[in-house]
């Protein structure tokens, strides 16, 4: 990763998922293989997972399978609205809501947010799932936005090295 405008770009897989995430938190590979980043205090994080979806000519529709996912769940009253977007080839779904739950560092339950967001480009579909307090929302909410909006999902072409990345190259 590099600094980027008070952000650091979190590049996964030679280039094929890539997001900026807040410089300072902490990025933790978990052992199912998805990558959880974190502020320091631990009052927000996210995680991220993706798959290899080869032979896929065209991104599943990802809004649908999102809203079915979300309609097994128990507090679907409770959820947002599915948004989507498309930028460029890759299509993207997301879903803010609000819960409650369990603070094991102060003892007590508390009010939190939560996103999920599927993305895919059809080579690549990934997962973004956000947490954070509700308390901590004037800060945790727009992070939490910019690494939502500054994903993006590779080709299938993988970089040699960091130092062919985008943001590491020679600006003219």
């Amino acid at each position: 990763s590099t600094d980027m405008d008070g952000g650091s770009v979190l590049i996964l897989d030679r280039g094929n998922v890539e997001l900026v995430i807040p410089t300072g938190w902490l990025v933790l590979p978990q052992p199912a293989g998805s990558i959880k980043v974190t502020d320091p205090g631990d009052d927000a994080s996210l995680e991220i997972s993706y798959i290899t979806v080869p032979g896929l000519a065209a991104p599943p529709p990802v809004r649908e399978f999102l809203e079915q996912v979300l309609a097994d769940t128990p507090d679907a009253r409770e959820r947002g609205a599915v948004q989507d977007d498309i930028r460029g080839p890759s299509h993207f779904a997301w879903c803010t809501y609000p819960f409650e739950s369990m603070d094991t560092e102060r003892d007590r339950r508390r009010h939190a947010f939560g996103r999920l967001l599927l993305a895919s480009r059809g080579l690549f579909t990934a997962l973004l799932t956000c947490y954070w307090w509700e308390d901590d929302d004037g800060w945790a909410r727009p992070a939490v936005e910019r690494a939502c909006t500054t994903l993006s999902l590779g080709d299938g072409r993988r970089l040699e090295s960091p130092a062919e990345h985008w943001s590491l190259r020679a600006r003219d």
